[in-house]
């Protein structure tokens, strides 16, 4: 399995790994939601993959680099940190060359990515989409052979407003895979418990333009954060499955006896 599946499975469950041996071992703590660093290329992308292995974080995602020395030192400066190619479309050829050089997770866009590029079950899928794209489009996401969705949100600078959740909310709603929002920068710890109760599971922030203080910041607000909660009427908060919903069956002879009996 992918690496940084696994983690966003553990960060969905609350289950924690256990840190040494014996009783006196302490487990990890988890996130209430992913942290990925975005290296889009350049001379900050260096210093970006080093702060997000300093801070820990959950994943990076390269983009504007190719295959070469840049994205092999990237690669090495990231260190422990899962690392991903986001790519406009992808084809057979071209992931078997990125997984080659050790890439965890692929984020790509529909339209010219093929079917069977999407092969390998130790590599984690992640399709990009637009908050504009169609609701009948979205929801057929459900059946696709993608792990995750990318949510392009980069007018979702702080401060959020209320609209930000409506437009997040409206796309959350329409599948059950992970959705990874890419955000404008550091938010607040209120800011980051509205994403939380609305669903998203891993937020994408540029590690080349946010300091490693800032990025330090973030990832303690995240850890910081408590799982979701009973909403104030009572209810617990949508959580939405792993899985393909199944409408519920429909009742048996025996059952439809005995409510006329009743009558």
């Amino acid at each position: 399995m992918s690496r940084f599946l696994d983690r966003l499975e553990r960060i969905n469950r609350g289950v924690a790994t256990s840190m040494g041996f014996g009783s006196s071992a302490r487990a990890e703590k988890l996130p209430a939601m992913a942290l990925l660093g975005m290296l889009s290329g350049g001379d900050k992308s260096a210093q970006g993959a080093s702060n997000l292995a300093s801070i820990g974080a959950d994943g990076a995602l390269i983009e504007g680099v190719g295959i070469d020395e840049v994205l092999k030192e990237l690669a090495k400066a990231l260190d422990k940190v899962p690392w991903g190619i986001r790519v406009e479309g992808l084809n057979g050829e071209r992931a078997s060359s990125f997984r080659e050089r050790g890439c965890d997770f692929l984020a790509f866009g529909p339209e010219n990515t093929l079917i069977a590029a999407l092969e390998d079950e130790n590599t984690a899928y992640l399709i990009c989409v637009q908050p504009d794209m169609d609701e009948r489009h979205l929801r057929a996401i459900e059946d696709l052979p993608i792990d995750a969705v990318l949510l392009s949100l980069k007018s979702a600078e702080p401060p959020l407003t209320l609209q930000h959740l409506i437009t997040i909310g409206s796309v959350r709603g329409a599948f059950s895979k992970y959705l990874l929002l890419e955000v404008g920068g550091v938010l607040t710890s209120k800011e980051l418990e509205g994403l939380r109760d609305i669903g998203v599971d891993g937020l994408v922030v540029d590690a080349t333009s946010l300091s490693a203080e800032e990025l330090e910041v973030l990832k303690g607000r995240l850890l910081a954060l408590p799982r979701r909660q009973r909403s104030r009427g009572g209810k617990s908060s949508a959580v939405l499955p792993r899985t393909v919903y199944s409408p519920p069956s429909s009742p048996s002879r025996e059952e439809e006896e005995e409510e006329e009996e009743d009558v």
